[in-house]
């Protein structure tokens, strides 16, 4: 199935630091974007703000939102592990 799509994923962190963290993190892992893909991130404050824009199948854009999604988990965790040393 085909659809065009806009998602908007705001994500609040403890501080503006972890937050461009975060996008730092992410930058990274979001090339090449299938075709008909628009992806912007950003930080704002504690925020991090991701702005999605798809035409194609929906499919392609679930495994897109899952892998951002994972990858924040991840690094998240990652984060959690480091900070207990």
């Amino acid at each position: 199935m085909t659809m065009m799509a806009r998602v908007i994923i705001e994500v609040e962190f403890s501080s503006p630091s972890e937050a461009d963290a975060m996008l730092r993190t992410l930058l990274p892992d979001n090339t090449p974007l299938p075709k008909g893909m628009k992806l912007e991130m950003k930080s704002a404050g504690c925020k991090l703000i991701i702005f999605l824009e798809y035409n194609g199948s929906t499919s392609t854009l679930l495994s897109t939102l899952d892998d951002i999604l994972a990858s924040m988990k991840i690094a998240c965790d990652v984060t959690t592990l480091v900070g207990q040393d």
